[in-house]
C-alpha cells in the first residue's frame, strides 16, 4: 500500500519521521559549513585571516587591533560576490523562508538543486561575517526537502504542499534547537493573521526527530543558555514600555531592509558590483561594531552580562546604536544579493534593542533593574515577533532558546504593546498573505462558497420513495433503515404526489395506504441547481428532492452533499 493511500495521522506519522531525519542531516551540514568549513579552515588556517569573536580578550584588545580589523569591508565585500556567484552557478536567484512561503500557497517546486545552492551560497555570506542568519537557508532546503521526499515516494499534490511547510518550520526549530516553536512556525509563519492547522501534528514529529539528531552532535542546551532569574512584577511596566520601543523597531527593520535592496537594485545594474558595494559597506559598519557580524548570538549574550561594547561613543550611546548598525548591515547584506535569513537577524535587533533599553533603565532604576538580561529577551520576541507576524512561535522559540518560562508574561505584555505600535506593519516576508482567504492554496474554500460551485447531477442521487400504494409498514421500515424522518410519494410514471412524514404515520394500522397521509411536496431543487440550493431546502428532512420537467428523478442525501463537497475540496486543493 502506498503512503500517500495511508489516513491522515498514519501517513504523516511516516512522512515526518523520514523529513525529521534528512532535515536533521541537513541542519547539521549547514551549521558544520559556517563555523568550522568556512571561517575555520578556509578564512582563518589557508588565507590567515580571523575574524572578531566576542570575548573579554577581544574587547580589551579593540583599539590595539583596530589596523587589522580594517580588512572586514574586503571580507564581507569578497563574501557577498562568493555567494551570489555561487547562486548564479547553481541557479538559485532567491534564497530564504520566502521562497518556501511561495511554493506553498502557488503550487510551486523546490528544485532539487536549490537544497544545496541555498546551504552553500549562504554558508558563503555567514560564514565569513556577513550579517544575515542560518534560518533562511534552513526553511528553503527544509522546504526542498519535504517535496523531494513527497515526489519520491509517490505523494499527492496536496501532500506535496503540506510538506513544503513542515520541510520550512521544522529546519527552522532544529537550527535553532527550538523544535516545539519550529512545529508551529510551520503553520504561523505562513501568514500574517492566521494559522495552517494541518501542518502542525508532521512538523510535531519532523521537528523532534531533527532536533534530535542536529542536539546529538551540537549538544542540547539552548543557544542562549537557562535564564533562572525570577520575574519581578514591579517591572512589568518597563517592559510595556520597552514593547512600544520594539514595535517602532519592527517597522524600521522592513523599511530599511526593502529600501535599501531597492536602491542598491536601482544604483547598480550590474549584480557583482552590487554584491561588492553592498558587502565592502556592510563591513565598514563591522569595523566600529563587530558586534553585526553574522548571526549575533554571541556577541549578544556577552553584552547582556554588562561587557563593555567597544566603540568611540560611549556605552549607553553605542548600545542605542547597535539595533541601527545591525539593521543597516543586514540591508546591504541582503540587499546586495547575498544569500541569508533575516529571521536571526531581526530576533538580535530586538536583542540589541532590548540590551539599550535595559540598560537605561538600570541607570534610571538600580534598585529594580539590577541587569539588561531580560529586557534584551523580551526585546527579541517583541521586537520579530511582529516583524515576522510570528507572535506565538516566537514567544515559544524564546523560550526554548533561554530555557525558561519565567518571563512570559513580561513577553506577553510587551508583544502586546508592540501590536498597538506596529499591527498595520508591511512585515519582513512578503509572501505571506493576510489569512487563508488570501491564499491561492485555499481559493476553492474562500473565493465564494464551494457548495455554489458544485451541481446537484455531480452528486449521487438516490431512488429512494415509497409508491401510492405502499402500505404504512414498508414506509416506516425504510425510514428507520435509512433514518429519515419522512420520504417523497412517487407512482410508476415518476409523478409526485407528495410526502409522508413518520410523525404522522407512526401510530397509523400497518396496513393502511400511504397515500391516505400524503403531505404537498416541499420546494425541490433540479440536477442544474448547485448543492448550496440542495442543502437550503433542507429544512426538518436530510434529503432535497430532485426534479426534472416535473418529473421525479430522485433524492439527495445530506450525507451525500457532504460526501461531494469533501471530493471536490480535496480536488481543488490539489494544485500541481
Amino acid at each position: 500500500m502506498k503512503i500517500s493511500n495511508l489516513p491522515y495521522y498514519e501517513k504523516w506519522f511516516i512522512y515526518g519521521i523520514i523529513i525529521g531525519v534528512i532535515i536533521g542531516i541537513a541542519d547539521l551540514s549547514l551549521y558544520y559549513l559556517n563555523i568550522f568549513v568556512i571561517e575555520h579552515m578556509i578564512l582563518r588556517n589557508i588565507i590567515g585571516v580571523s575574524l572578531p569573536h566576542p570575548g573579554q580578550s577581544f574587547y580589551m584588545n579593540y583599539w590595539a587591533s583596530f589596523k587589522k580589523l580594517l580588512f572586514l569591508p574586503i571580507v564581507i565585500g569578497v563574501a557577498t560576490f562568493l555567494s551570489v556567484i555561487i547562486a548564479l552557478f547553481m541557479k538559485t536567484k532567491e534564497v530564504g523562508s520566502d521562497v518556501a512561503i511561495r511554493a506553498f500557497h502557488r503550487g510551486l517546486r523546490i528544485r532539487f538543486i536549490e537544497i544545496p545552492a541555498s546551504i552553500l551560497s549562504s554558508s558563503m555570506t555567514i560564514g565569513l561575517g556577513g550579517s544575515a542568519g542560518r534560518e533562511g537557508p534552513a526553511s528553503h532546503s527544509g522546504a526542498g526537502i519535504g517535496q523531494t521526499i513527497i515526489d519520491l515516494l509517490g505523494g499527492t499534490p496536496e501532500d506535496r504542499r503540506i510538506a513544503t511547510a513542515v520541510g520550512m518550520g521544522s529546519a527552522i526549530g532544529v537550527i535553532f534547537k527550538t523544535p516545539f516553536a519550529g512545529s508551529l512556525l510551520a503553520a504561523e509563519l505562513l501568514y500574517k493573521r492566521d494559522l495552517e492547522p494541518n501542518v502542525i501534528y508532521p512538523s510535531l514529529i519532523s521537528s523532534s526527530i531533527g532536533y534530535v539528531i542536529f542536539s546529538s552532535i551540537t549538544g542540547f542546551s539552548p543557544i542562549f543558555g537557562t535564564y533562572s532569574l525570577p520575574f519581578n512584577p514591579e517591572r512589568l511596566p518597563l517592559y510595556v514600555l520597552l514593547g512600544l520601543i520594539a514595535g517602532g523597531m519592527a517597522i524600521l527593520y522592513p523599511y530599511l531592509m526593502f529600501e535599501t535592496k531597492k536602491f542598491l537594485d536601482l544604483r547598480f545594474k550590474n549584480i557583482i558590483e552590487k554584491a561588492l558595494v553592498g558587502g565592502i559597506i556592510a563591513g565598514l559598519i563591522a569595523i566600529f561594531f563587530p558586534e553585526v557580524m553574522g548571526e549575533g548570538y554571541g556577541w549578544l549574550w556577552y553584552i547582556s552580562n554588562f561587557n563593555a561594547v567597544p566603540s568611540m561613543f560611549p556605552l549607553i550611546i553605542a548600545l542605542f546604536l547597535l539595533p541601527l548598525a545591525k539593521i543597516i548591515a543586514t540591508s546591504f547584506t541582503i540587499g546586495s544579493g547575498a544569500k541569508g535569513g533575516v529571521f536571526a537577524p531581526g530576533i538580535v535587533i530586538g536583542g540589541y534593542t532590548g540590551l539599550a533599553v535595559g540598560y537605561a533603565f538600570h541607570l534610571l532604576f538600580p534598585s529594580l533593574v539590577t541587569t539588561p538580561m531580560p529586557f534584551m529577551i523580551v526585546g527579541m520576541l517583541s521586537t520579530f515577533g511582529i516583524a515576522g507576524s510570528v507572535p506565538i512561535s516566537v514567544t515559544m522559540m524564546v523560550v526554548e532558546m533561554t530555557g525558561g518560562l519565567q518571563l512570559l508574561p513580561a513577553e506577553m505584555a510587551a508583544l502586546a504593546s508592540a501590536y498597538l505600535v506596529a499591527r498595520n506593519s508591511r512585515g519582513i516576508f512578503n509572501e505571506q498573505p493576510l489569512n487563508r482567504q488570501e491564499s491561492p492554496a485555499h481559493a476553492s474554500e474562500f473565493s465564494m462558497p464551494l457548495l455554489t460551485k458544485i451541481k446537484v447531477s455531480d452528486a449521487k442521487i438516490s431512488k429512494i420513495f415509497v409508491k401510492p400504494t405502499d402500505n404504512i409498514k414498508k414506509a416506516i421500515d425504510l425510514m428507520n433503515s435509512l433514518n429519515l424522518f419522512s420520504l417523497p410519494i412517487v407512482d410508476e410514471l415518476n409523478n409526485l404526489h407528495g410526502i409522508v412524514r413518520l410523525t404522522d404515520i407512526i401510530k397509523a394500522k400497518e396496513d393502511e395506504l400511504v397515500i391516505k397521509y400524503s403531505l404537498p411536496a416541499p420546494t425541490y431543487v433540479r440536477p442544474n441547481s448547485s448543492l448550496y440550493d440542495a442543502f437550503d431546502v433542507m429544512k426538518s428532512s436530510r434529503y432535497a428532492i430532485v426534479m426534472e420537467n416535473k418529473k421525479f428523478l430522485g433524492i439527495l442525501l445530506l450525507d451525500d452533499i457532504v460526501k461531494t463537497y469533501k471530493e471536490f475540496l480535496d480536488k481543488n486543493n490539489k494544485i500541481e
